[in-house]
């Protein structure tokens, strides 16, 4: 039964590919692969399945359902629900200016950043929105 799922879940995914034709290798350690090309060296072939992919007609697809546009900051929705606006940014709180600069300094590191680097800067964004 898990093999039968198994060739139409792959059947399925290579729908898009080109072949028709899957193969089924079986490996020396006995892990079982099944690909659209014919089995490497050093595995053995286990079964052959042609198949033809039925095509998809563009009306059968499924189509992402669309989201109403975000409202603009601090205009509240049309649906009007409570608790869906959000307290303005102080500048002056110190975790948004721990925040800020945490920021700047991830981006002057760019991606010469070691962990002491990462952790010395949490560090202080925690001390300052979490520390007394």
């Amino acid at each position: 039964m898990k093999l039968a799922a198994c060739l139409v879940l792959m059947m399925a995914c290579m729908a898009d590919a080109s072949g028709e034709t899957l193969y089924r290798c079986v490996d020396a350690a006995n892990h079982v692969s099944y690909q659209s090309a014919p089995c490497a060296r050093g595995a053995r072939l286990d079964g052959v399945t042609n198949y033809v992919p039925e095509p998809v007609a563009p009306s059968q697809r499924k189509a992402k359902p669309s989201r109403p546009p975000r409202p603009a900051h601090g205009v509240a929705s049309s649906a009007g629900s409570i608790g869906s606006r959000r307290a303005p940014r102080r500048e002056s709180d110190p975790c948004e200016l721990a925040k800020q600069r945490r920021q700047a300094q991830l981006q002057r590191l760019g991606l010469k950043r070691t962990y002491d680097d990462l952790s010395r800067i949490d560090a202080a964004v925690w001390q300052a929105c979490h520390g007394s």
